[in-house]
């Protein structure tokens, strides 16, 4: 590990691995079943959820960063605008390339060409404004995240100009708050027949969901009376939300009109973000092998996200034999997750970890 597991904080390297986990996991459904319409559609809530809570803990985690920014930076220029993304994009972008490279590669492989549309990968245009998403499809949620780290610090930079720092963050809070979801509802009215799914995925109209991540960040820092008393609430609140909205995830995949499309999205963000204030409180386990395994799964835990759509097909067709096998419901999600572990582990060990040190030493 390339950083030493004190100097993290234990509950959001646990929220962190509880998403990625939830991820895979609910693609490990394609080693034991896809005909059983419960298991299907519980492992499209749990994987959605997955995202969802990325997407929180991103915004939560880059809402520290560039708030610090805000406040003890000199001067707001092009150079503080350009140094926060080329260190954001140094721990995001070589990563992805190269894995995309090996899908690419991988496609080309068993077909002879390259996928439709192959290039719009390469700058995140694959769903700046659309839901289909086909090859390296769980790229999208990664394209949400990169034109918020793109968009949202220009904007919050660029309003610092003309009226004072905590003037243009709030005004820059509500935008991204405001705009994707009156877009959503603008959207839903005009596209009938299932908007959840034509929606969810379309990068731009979706950056709402890490910017209450940021408003997070916000309380916690110029509000922490307020942050505190959240949480004595515990997990009591967001636990209750996301079961309401677990509940009725799947009428929500066919619903019409503007609850799916509009308000499932920040609902699930709020349910999320209250876990935080709590999860930042917990205690490092007294077992210091439970510690330093969720650590290891939060630090690779981008490299996991990356690999493993790319194993999934793949993994079920090499383990389509053992179906009948005694413990196959068992053995074969066990050993898909003990195979991405292991590639990802290798991804960032070799690759993803001496990326970030000598971007530690060249944009410090």
């Amino acid at each position: 590990m390339s950083q030493s597991s004190s100097s993290r904080n234990f509950g959001l390297d646990l929220l962190r691995a509880c998403a990625i986990f939830l991820v895979i996991g609910s693609h490990a459904t394609y080693t034991v079943t896809q005909s059983n319409f419960f298991l299907a559609t519980l492992s499209h809530c749990l994987g959605a959820w997955g995202v969802e809570l990325f997407f929180v803990l991103s915004g939560y985690l880059i809402g520290q960063v560039l708030l610090k920014i805000l406040d003890k930076a000199p001067v707001l220029d092009g150079r503080t605008l350009g140094h926060f993304y080329v260190r954001r994009w140094l721990r995001t972008l070589p990563n992805y390339y190269l894995v995309l490279a090996l899908a690419l590669w991988l496609y080309a492989s068993s077909t002879g060409g390259l996928p439709r549309g192959w290039e719009s990968y390469l700058t995140f245009t694959q769903n700046l404004l659309d839901s289909r998403v086909g090859f390296f499809g769980h790229s999208w949620s990664l394209a949400v995240e990169e034109w918020f780290y793109l968009l949202f610090p220009l904007v919050l930079f660029s309003l610092a100009r003309f009226f004072s720092r905590r003037q243009a963050l709030w005004t820059t809070l509500a935008l991204f708050l405001l705009v994707p979801l009156l877009c959503r509802w603008a959207l839903a009215s005009q596209l009938g027949a299932s908007p959840f799914r034509m929606l969810q995925k379309a990068a731009l109209l979706r950056l709402d969901s890490i910017i209450y991540g940021v408003c997070g960040a916000a309380c916690a820092r110029y509000f922490p009376g307020t942050w505190v008393s959240l949480r004595r609430f515990g997990w009591a609140p967001a636990f209750a939300m996301l079961l309401i909205l677990g509940l009725g995830f799947h009428a929500s995949l066919e619903m019409r009109g503007a609850w799916a499309a509009v308000w499932v999205f920040p609902l699930t963000s709020i349910a999320f973000l209250l876990l935080v204030p709590r999860a930042e409180t917990l205690a490092r386990p007294a077992v210091k092998a439970v510690e330093q395994l969720v650590t290891w799964v939060s630090l690779t835990s981008y490299s996991a996200y990356l690999l493993h759509p790319i194993f999934q097909v793949e993994f079920a067709r090499l383990f389509n034999a053992a179906y009948t096998l005694p413990l196959a419901a068992v053995v074969k999600p066990v050993s898909w997750f003990v195979f991405i572990g292991a590639a990802s582990w290798l991804l960032y060990r070799y690759f993803e970890s001496p990326i970030l040190r000598w971007r530690d030493r060249v944009a410090a």
